[in-house]
């Protein structure tokens, strides 16, 4: 039975009286449900519903489907509509009344005693002024990055700067001239003149003390459609920020910020002088609703308050569409107060921009309709990897069906807009209020669907037109070839008089250009035999030349692509990977190459499954054949999962909540499913969609979480009443009701053992309760905000908690009072929060877009995965723990990849950080030691569990290999060197003489000796196998951290605290060669395996690759962002792998210095790096247990011409894994296409 709709109050004014007669429209159609109704009006159950309701005015389209639905007529009810509408409009305000909401408008400096919320980014910008000449605001769309610069940063400055403020439109040269021209007094021709002959000269033109506000910085790309004019325009603007009296400040959207990143000359400021606006906390949105009325004597209810907080709540582009919200419930106000009645009949946050807009476009006749479309569509410039734009265009060229003025009938379209502030217009120009306008109204966007690629032929061909009509109608700004071919099959009904009149002239042209050649063929064919040769040679020659200016444009635009590619990697890598893929196609320059093996390491999703609306709620069976996910339309799915992929459609399908459905939750036996639901029910299913479901009703209000007890006999629900409940999983008893603090109860995660179930509140808090009854709660303290979600791990010991103050947080549980590990990295709340089913992983899914999984005791960066477009609420860890499925508020299923890269062996037994490891000479044992003091030998194929060799005292530091395999060398803490037989069980021959902990040893690769330093300053040669004494050598009074032998033992190199790279002869052990450069401790040296190549990793941030011969200057490699730990040459030596204290492992192609390729999100500090041989010898793709010994491995070793690794990590791990992205570049080309030519599901 359906939950009963919301009763309506006969007074309540025109809105209920609509609803109440849809209401019966509907129940004398038969009263067909809200779900028949859907699938008859092909709209989704909630919107059918909410159009009911009477508590918000539904858009036109909602109301006609479902009066067709139920058989009504649809012209009697958009006449209806249009009448409520009027009814609830409200007065306009009159031209005088002003408003303390500005709508869709930009604040601009008088606006200033409106603005607020951004106290505390004005003051930021103000502070950084003072230090950074070259700011750059960065924001999406919609989240007052304008407002910010023009009513925030502007008043603010009012008494120190004089500014020069703008917008760069298609001229930006022109525009900044002017502005400067407008602070000196002087002429903006002088000062364009004098910038288009040099942009350096800007600097002699900003006099004493002058702020150069760019706003809307974007429209150099979108606008502007001059690449020199573009890239003079930023040279401008650095020569201008490098004079000591000049400021320059430019706000840009986010999603332009790749493009910015393709300009050499923008990096420094995109690096160090970036200032992000992102969304607001709660009392920062409160003061946007509260402080405006307040100045302008208007009250707003605490209720309204809070219902615009929830709704806007981590949304960074939301700023403008809670303005345009608020000022049309200004305009329903009752008095002097602003209402949740007049919110609600606004359409709120996420209504009011789309309500608005239907409401104007409805109220027009249908031609005037067809020219408000054209209007539109002229004002919006499409994205072309990037999100679409709006344009400023001239009023002239919104001329139609020919005329050059524009027609009274396009002139008043156009005036109702403005009326309507959907349209800004000055004297010579007309743009969209707000690119919110864009993204909100659900028309508009239907309109750019239609036809982008028409659309954006348009937008070239208005700027040709305009160009042509600038310079005198020259023919050679005229239409040619495939450009005007192009237009012979497109309509021309859209175009102005001016584009009409140029398309006509390129014709005409082109026609006139036929006749003569027509013509001088027929003067020249005479002679055409004595020419001939000449001819050819000419041709041949300027054949070349224009391959050759081919080849160069090729070559840049290559390089730009893969610019654009590298910046793209971080906000979308998948967007990313084809950037890279077409700069390389286009042509195959060293920068494309890059990107493109960037893009495979940072591109870890495999499929998408979009179309469900919202995405709620995902989850696993215990089994791991199962995936469930939950929906904004009630609905549950069940998809089949095998070998990393879902089913190609759900098995089941379960309909019965009214509203979203959250939570799906397995029972442990995988034969129930519960879920929760905004309908204030609690449903268990049976996931074979065999029988019906089991409804717990008894919450008032949304149920937010579930869970079953350990035993399946119970379930555990938490709701927006603020209570937890546990039912008797058949509904057969009235639930157990638990309550406690006055909140919202919104997180639920159920022991392992059954015993203790704990809950999350809107109070910031986290109850464990004892299911038993026997003692109070217990309460853990620590987030700053709410809590949304937690989870146990496998063996209770654990509990993550996800929370809107950004951060996850991991409690011990057999520790009550120890402190939590608390994990950051969101931009905005975390949603959802799992762990990975070995316990290993953290998974946190946030508002920013993005999931993070985190190692659980903190440490290292975790692996960031991008390419939801909004909050991605859950995800969840497939059985084996190497795939993730997400769902997000951008109504997709996403299957992600979280292994770090191609076929990867976790192995797992060291109790603390590994710090350094050793391959032995074959490659089938690795070595490995760290704080544990515990040396492990682990068989690289898994056959054999690994083998402990214990007896040092101190941390394990070095590790070698004998050139046999047979003898290891370990040096520790305790200032021993060790000498292990690793085929018995003898006891190891222990080395005395170091005062302090050895760093490091190395075996000489003949087996005569091993040499091992110490912070005792001094190197150490023992013989192996005999009794003799070691030579010492006293290398420096401090610290030496690193030892190698060359490959044909005639050099040690020694690093250490001073710096100093030193290379000994062993032939004489004479004074050594200083090799000098790095600033600061050297950490590890390396050599190549030809020994030809010496490599250097230090504090300074840098590798230096040596010649050993000393005939070169070494190469510097760069990167990391701190200190470099240690440094690896691949066997052949095409590539050179360091790892550094900013956890990213980051590899360069032959040693050379340039971009080099960053391995990130293990989840753990990276300590040690070495190479395998290629070969077949590893264990694929598992996890060794704790014993050493791997379940179901099967081997693999990349392909010809892998590239294998293994490396110790800050969390006890030994890694195994293939560098994909390495492998030669044909194999890279066919991956990297596979993934782009990949079907969707």
């Amino acid at each position: 039975m359906g939950r009963p709709e919301r009763k309506l109050d006969p007074d309540g004014g025109p809105l209920h009286q609509f609803a109440a007669e849809l209401r019966e429209l509907r129940t004398k159609a038969g009263k067909p449900s809200y779900r028949e109704l859907s699938k008859r009006a092909h709209f989704s159950v909630t919107a059918l519903a909410e159009a009911a309701s009477g508590t918000m005015v539904p858009t036109l389209p909602v109301v006609l489907a479902y009066v067709v639905a139920c058989g009504g007529d649809p012209e009697q009810w958009e006449e209806r509509w249009r009448l409520l509408n009027d009814q609830i409009k409200g007065p306009e305000p009159a031209e005088e009344e002003a408003a303390p909401y500005l709508g869709l408008r930009t604040f601009q400096p008088q606006d200033a005693r409106l603005f607020a919320g951004r106290e505390r980014l004005v003051a930021a910008l103000r502070e950084r002024l003072l230090a950074d000449s070259f700011l750059v605001v960065v924001g999406p769309s919609g989240s007052g990055k304008s407002s910010l610069l023009r009513a925030g940063l502007l008043p603010a400055l009012r008494d120190d700067w004089p500014v020069a403020l703008f917008t760069p439109g298609e001229r930006p040269l022109r525009a900044l001239a002017g502005r400067l021209a407008e602070a000196a007094g002087s002429s903006a021709k002088a000062v364009l003149e004098a910038v288009l002959d040099d942009p350096r000269n800007v600097a002699v033109q900003v006099g004493s003390r002058l702020l150069i506000v760019v706003d809307q910085f974007e429209e150099i790309f979108t606008l502007c459609p001059s690449e020199a004019e573009r890239r003079a325009f930023i040279a401008a603007l650095v020569a201008a920020a490098a004079e000591p009296s000049c400021r320059v400040v430019v706000g840009v959207r986010a999603d332009f910020y790749a493009r910015c990143a393709g300009y050499p000359e923008l990096v420094p400021a995109l690096q160090d002088g970036q200032l992000l606006v992102g969304p607001m906390d709660d009392d920062d949105l409160r003061e946007v609703v509260k402080e405006p009325a307040r100045r302008m004597d208007v009250h707003v209810s605490a209720e309204l308050v809070e219902l615009v907080v929830d709704e806007a709540r981590g949304q960074a582009g939301a700023l403008s569409l809670v303005s345009h919200a608020l000022l049309e419930t200004w305009r329903r106000r009752r008095g002097n107060a602003l209402t949740v009645a007049g919110y609600r009949a606004t359409g709120g946050v996420r209504g009011a921009i789309a309500q608005t807009a239907e409401r104007v476009y409805g109220a027009l006749t249908t031609g005037e309709r067809e020219q408000a479309k054209h209007l539109f569509l002229r004002l919006v410039t499409p994205g072309d990897g990037t999100e679409d734009a709006r344009r400023r265009a001239a009023r002239t060229e919104l001329s139609g069906n020919g005329h050059m003025v524009m027609n009274g009938s396009v002139a008043g379209v156009l005036d109702r807009l403005i009326a309507a502030r959907l349209i800004t217009a000055d004297e010579e120009s007309v743009t969209i209020a707000h690119e919110a306008l864009i993204r909100g109204w659900p028309r508009l966007g239907g309109w750019l669907s239609e036809n982008r690629e028409l659309l954006q032929a348009h937008r070239r061909l208005t700027e040709a037109a305009a160009e042509w009509d600038q310079h005198g109608r020259d023919e050679a700004f005229l239409y040619r070839g495939v450009r005007l071919a192009g237009w012979d099959d497109r309509p021309g009904d859209r175009l102005n008089a001016l584009e009409h009149a140029f398309l006509d002239a390129s014709r005409h042209r082109q026609s006139a250009a036929r006749t003569r050649r027509r013509r001088r063929v027929r003067l020249v064919v005479g002679g055409l035999i004595a020419v001939v040769a000449v001819v050819s040679v000419l041709a041949g020659l300027a054949l070349t030349q224009t391959r050759e200016v081919s080849v160069q444009r090729d070559i840049a635009l290559s390089r730009q692509l893969a610019a654009e590619a590298q910046g793209e990697l971080a906000l979308n890598p998948g967007r990313g990977l084809r950037l890279a893929g077409r700069a390389h196609v286009l042509w195959p320059t060293v920068e494309a190459d890059t990107a493109l093996r960037q893009a495979l390491i940072d591109d870890r999703l495999l499929r998408t499954m979009p179309g469900f609306g919202r995405t709620l709620g995902v989850t696993f069976s215990p089994d791991g054949g199962r995936v469930a996910v939950t929906t904004a339309d009630g609905l549950v799915r069940i998809w089949a999962w095998e070998q990393g992929r879902l089913s190609a459609r759900p098995q089941v399908v379960l309909s019965g909540h009214e509203g979203e459905a959250w939570s799906p939750a397995f029972s442990r036996d995988g034969r129930r499913l519960v879920t929760a639901g905004l309908d204030g029910t609690v449903r268990v299913w049976d996931p074979a969609g065999g029988a019906d479901p089991v409804v717990l009703r008894g919450h008032k209000g949304p149920v937010w979480g579930v869970a079953f007890t350990t035993d399946g006999r119970r379930v555990a629900s938490t709701g927006e009443d603020g209570t937890l409940r546990i039912w008797d999983v058949a509904g057969r008893a009235d639930p157990r009701v638990l309550r406690a603090g006055k909140g919202t109860f919104f997180g639920l995660a159920v022991s392992p053992d059954g015993r203790h179930v704990a809950t999350s509140s809107s109070d910031t808090l986290i109850r464990v309760w004892d299911l038993s009854g026997r003692a109070d709660p217990v309460v853990l303290k620590g987030h700053e905000s709410m809590v949304k979600r937690m989870a146990y791990n496998a063996d209770g010991t654990r509990l993550a908690s996800a929370g809107i103050d950004g951060t996850v947080r991991v409690w011990p549980m057999d520790e009550r009072d120890a402190v939590p590990v608390v994990l950051r990295g969101h931009e905005g709340s975390v949603e959802g929060v799992t762990f990975s089913p070995d316990g290993h992983r953290v998974v946190a899914s946030g508002d920013d877009g993005s999931i993070r999984v985190f190692g659980p005791a903190g440490g290292g960066d975790p692996l960031v995965l991008r390419g939801h477009d909004r909050v991605v609420w859950n995800a969840d860890s497939s059985a084996d723990g190497r795939y993730l499925v997400s769902v997000g508020d951008d109504g997709t299923i996403r299957v992600w990849d979280t292994r770090v890269m191609g076929e990867s062996v976790i192995m797992r037994g060291h109790r603390g950080e590994v710090w350094n490891l050793c391959l032995s000479p074959d490659g089938t044992q690795i070595a490995s030691g760290g704080a544990d003091k515990d040396v492990r030998l682990w068989d690289v194929s898994g056959k054999r569990a690994p083998r402990v060799l214990q007896g040092h005292t101190g941390q394990i530091y070095g590790l070698a290999f004998g050139p046999g395999g047979r003898l290891l060398a370990t040096g520790s803490g305790d200032g021993t060197v060790r000498l292990w037989d690793t085929t018995g069980d003898a006891e190891p021959v222990v080395w005395r003489g170091h005062t302090e902990p050895v760093g490091a040893v190395a075996f000489r690769p003949d087996g005569r000796d091993v040499a091992s330093v110490s912070n005792d300053g001094t190197l150490r040669v023992w013989p192996v196998g005999g009794t003799g004494r070691p030579r010492v050598i006293k290398v420096s009074p401090e610290m030496v951290r690193y030892v190698a032998y060359s490959p044909d033992s005639r050099y040690i190199a020694t690093s250490g605290l001073d710096g100093l790279v030193r290379l000994y002869d062993t032939t004489t052990y004479g004074p050594p060669t200083e090799l000098r450069g790095h600033e600061g401790m050297v950490w590890a040296v390396s050599f190549s395996a030809d020994g030809r190549r010496l490599a250097s990793a230090g504090t300074d941030a840098t590798v230096r690759i040596w010649d050993v011969a000393g005939h070169a200057a070494p190469l510097v490699l760069r990167g990391h962002q701190g200190a470099v730990w240690q440094v690896a040459f691949t066997p052949d030596g095409r590539w050179v792998a360091a790892g550094g204290h900013d956890d990213t492992l980051r590899m360069w192609r032959d040693g050379k210095p340039g971009t080099p390729l960053t391995v990130t999100g293990f989840a753990a500090t990276v300590e040690a790096v070495q190479f395998l041989p290629s070969g077949p010898a590893s264990t694929a793709g598992t996890a060794l247990p704790e014993d050493g010994t791997p379940a179901g491995a099967s081997p693999a070793h990349g392909g010809e011409g892998a590239v294998r690794l293994v490396t110790a990590h800050g969390d006890g791990t030994v890694r195994m894994w293939t560098c994909d992205a390495c492998a030669p570049i044909e194999r890279v080309l066919a991956e990297a296409n596979a993934r782009l030519t990949a079907p969707p599901e």
